[in-house]
């Protein structure tokens, strides 16, 4: 029992490890709830600009392996999935609320382009950001 223990951390911190630091307890990898309103703030503020992992896991100071199992548990999901889930909610909100062409509000959201506001709008809503428009103009409010 202990030998495969030792075997499989030896696995885990060879595939996952950097080599300068022993992995931490998975069972620690947590964030604090002010590291959560602090991922939070940042991702809405900075939602339509890029995001590197890099600079999410240093605002709560952890390696990127340890701060990626850590966002899923207090997210629910991965940290691409929250901020491309925050994209679409700020392009639904434009959508809704304002008369930008969908090109700028593809680009205000985060978005690289109409395509691919377009393609990840309909996969996730199953409707275009124009109809999404034509159904919801005045009507949709943010919530929390």
């Amino acid at each position: 029992s202990e030998s495969i223990r030792s075997a499989l951390c030896l696995h885990l911190f060879q595939t996952y490890g950097n080599g300068s630091e022993p992995i931490a307890d998975a069972s620690k990898l947590v964030f604090g709830k002010r590291n959560v309103e602090t991922l939070r703030a940042y991702i809405h503020k900075h939602v339509s600009e890029k995001m590197a992992l890099s600079t999410l896991s240093n605002l709560v100071g952890m390696r990127t392996n340890n701060f990626l199992v850590a966002f899923r548990r207090a997210f629910g999901q991965t940290p691409a999935q929250y901020i491309i889930a925050q994209r679409l909610r700020r392009a639904q909100w434009l959508l809704a609320n304002s008369s930008y062409d969908i090109t700028h509000v593809a680009l205000e959201a985060g978005f690289s382009s109409h395509s691919h506001l377009s393609t990840v709008f309909k996969k996730h809503f199953d409707q275009t950001p124009s109809d999404f428009r034509m159904h919801w103009k005045g009507k949709f409010i943010l919530t929390e």
